[in-house]
């Protein structure tokens, strides 16, 4: 699981104004919990699945430098750490090409290029998620860490395209809470604040050349509330920002150009919308223009190429998801490309120029697959696969269904069945993590693919609350917790799957991580004689402590969380009226829990409480913590231990007769 994540704005609430029963409650039994034995030494994986689909890449995560003549990329070492290496012909090969990191303990998910001399990466602590900004010369391997501040985290790393070796970030560093705005020389190692605590007019939005072009501040409402964002806008020769639009807190607004030769500005954004979508504005009226919007569906990401002047492309989820051209350059270059590639592509990273487009492809059938494209030649070169063991592998096919709710509402989903199979099926139910604004896609995974390895059909359901549907869709899964229509949406596409035929109803497990790990407990909690058995993957147990203990660096996101799930100082009685926790005498299926120790999101205690209190029960629950992990397994040995006992407990998951 990636655990990087960028928070913009931060800051706790400034005061409770109900301080009776505030407390987490003394009666928790949140002492560490018997878990499975550690690992010591190499890890043998006991399933042959485990290893095809959870070995990490051979090589992958290709990324070009900005001039387009070199090519960053992962691969894999002996001891199954990623580590980085520079391409300088654009053909990778990680036995004669340079090794920029060597990670004994860790692993790395991401880097980028922070000009044509340097790459960066982000590095934590066993899933701290303190992420630090480290740069590495290409040319002499010298690595620096640009940001060596304790307790500190890196987010939002951006190149500036027209000033070489100056970064943009934000960090925390002032305040756990309050991630501010900083830029970096990577020469010097020079670190400048772009703004503080007083300023007025804060989360600058960059154009090429470095310059702050937008800025917002918070507007107060009627009743004084901060609830809106005030943007200001200034021209590239201005020196002063002027106020353009109003916006309400959490509307999404993202500049894809500034187009200073035209006096406009290309936006995605579901301003005056219930869906994203793309918009221009004059930056002399602020006069706003639709562009381009599907009904019902959000703009998911949108794009310029660099010789166009106004907007390429657009990609939303409709079905297995639409990347639509709209320029003339655009479209020549998509006709290319799925005669030559795919039909199902996406450009991963391209040249400043233009000239060098990556791409790959993201069917569920055929993962790991790369390609270049030069686009004078329109000649396409293969890389090398990310999974060459998975090239004679016969993979499960991935089909998008849809279903009506109980209160005749159409949902969308995935449903993946084991090859040959027949009706009447074992079936894992999957439900996503985040939940707010995030939505299961069409695309490649090696989890659903692992299941139905195992003769297992998987059912993905973008329920309430998922993003990619508009705005209203993801409202509707607001105090929808636990007992409410998020989880009824999820009942619904089992009851659909027993009504199809699929689904053996004696065999229904359901399986999530984060917020899909307290779906999984509420599953087996509020409806308890509809599952088999279930496994929760860091998920909260406890709204009520979940929410008390937020780590400080949630800042906003704990606000939203407030307002949109509960409150944990005035709203206790319907948290624990949620909370799995709260009613461990309804869970009657066998459960097994895995954590990270170091996790900052769901922390430890969401998982021992909920073991502890089911053990007192006599209810059989299989626990896995792992130490050196945070949210979410990082770690290959780690990955493929958790995956091997899931397989196990699966397997062993007695039928379930009370249904």
């Amino acid at each position: 699981m990636i655990r990087l994540a960028s928070l913009i704005l931060v800051g706790l609430l400034s005061g409770c104004a109900n301080t009776t029963d505030t407390q987490p409650e003394t009666s928790l039994d949140t002492h560490q919990a018997h878990s499975l034995p550690e690992l010591s030494g190499q890890y043998q994986v006991k399933h042959k699945a485990v290893e095809l689909f959870f070995k990490k890449a051979q090589v992958g995560h290709y990324v070009l430098s900005p001039d387009g003549e070199k090519l960053g990329y992962l691969a894999r070492d002996q001891q199954g750490r990623m580590q980085v290496f520079v391409s300088h012909d654009n053909i990778p090969n990680p036995s004669t090409d340079k090794q920029l990191t060597r990670f004994v303990d860790q692993d790395l998910d991401y880097y980028l290029w922070l000009d044509n001399h340097h790459i960066g990466y982000l590095q934590d602590k066993n899933g701290d998620e303190n992420f630090h900004l480290y740069a590495v010369d290409i040319s002499s391997g010298l690595t620096t860490n640009l940001t060596p501040y304790e307790n500190t985290r890196a987010a939002n790393i951006q190149r500036v395209k027209n000033q070489p070796g100056q970064i943009h970030l934000l960090l925390n560093k002032q305040n756990k809470s309050h991630f501010l705005q900083y830029s970096i020389n990577i020469k010097t190692k020079k670190l400048t604040s772009e703004y503080s605590l007083s300023d007025t007019l804060w989360a600058p939005i960059y154009d090429d050349n470095g310059n702050a072009r937008i800025k917002a501040r918070w507007h107060p409402n009627d009743d004084n509330k901060f609830e809106k964002l005030e943007y200001h806008y200034r021209g590239p020769n201005d020196l002063t920002f002027r106020p353009f639009v109003t916006l309400n807190s959490g509307t999404v607004f993202s500049v894809i150009k500034f187009n200073d030769d035209k006096n406009e500005m290309i936006v995605r954004t579901n301003h005056r919308s219930n869906t994203i979508r793309v918009v221009k504005f004059n930056t002399d009226t602020f006069a706003m223009t639709p562009i381009i919007s599907r009904a019902g569906y959000d703009i998911l990401s949108a794009g310029v190429l660099p010789n166009d002047t106004q907007l390429s492309w657009v990609y939303y989820q409709r079905d297995k998801g639409v990347l639509l051209p709209l320029s003339q350059q655009a479209k020549e270059l998509d006709q290319v490309i799925t005669e030559k590639f795919s039909k199902h592509y996406r450009v991963i990273s391209l040249s400043d120029d233009g000239k060098i487009l990556l791409l790959n492809d993201k069917s569920p059938q055929r993962p790991g697959r790369y390609a270049k494209l030069d686009t004078s030649t329109l000649s396409i070169t293969t890389l090398p696969n990310a999974y060459p063991w998975l090239n004679d592998i016969p993979l499960a096919e991935v089909k998008t269904v849809q279903f009506m709710t109980r209160d005749g509402r159409r949902l969308n989903g995935l449903l993946t069945m084991p090859n040959n199979a027949k009706k009447s099926i074992p079936v894992v139910i999957h439900p996503h993590g985040g939940p707010f604004g995030v939505l299961d896609k069409w695309e490649y995974n090696p989890e659903t693919q692992l299941l139905a390895s195992q003769g297992y059909g998987v059912l993905q359901i973008n329920y309430r609350g998922s993003g990619g549907y508009g705005r209203s869709f993801v409202a509707a899964g607001f105090h929808q917790f636990g007992t409410g229509s998020m989880q009824h949406d999820i009942t619904d596409g089992v009851e659909w799957l027993i009504e199809q035929g699929i689904a053996d109803p004696k065999k229904v497990m359901i399986y999530g991580a984060s917020y899909g790990g307290y779906a999984t407990l509420a599953g087996l909690t509020f409806t308890p004689d509809l599952y088999a058995c279930g496994v929760d993957y860091v998920g909260i147990s406890n709204l009520h402590t979940f929410l008390m203990n937020m780590d400080e660096s949630w800042g906003m996101s704990r606000e939203s969380w407030l307002e949109n799930v509960g409150n944990p100082y005035t709203d206790i009685k319907k948290l624990k009226e949620i909370s799995p926790y709260y009613h461990v005498d309804k869970i009657k299926a066998p459960l097994f829990v895995a954590q990270g120790a170091q996790d900052p999101r769901v922390k430890q205690q969401e998982s021992d409480q909920i073991v502890n209190a089911l053990r007192k029960r006599g209810v059989e629950v299989k626990y896995m913590l792992k130490q050196d992990e945070g949210h979410g397994f990082d770690k290959e040995e780690n990955q493929q231990h958790f995956y091997d006992e899931m397989i196990d407990f699966l397997a062993s998951c007695p039928a379930n007769n009370r249904i």
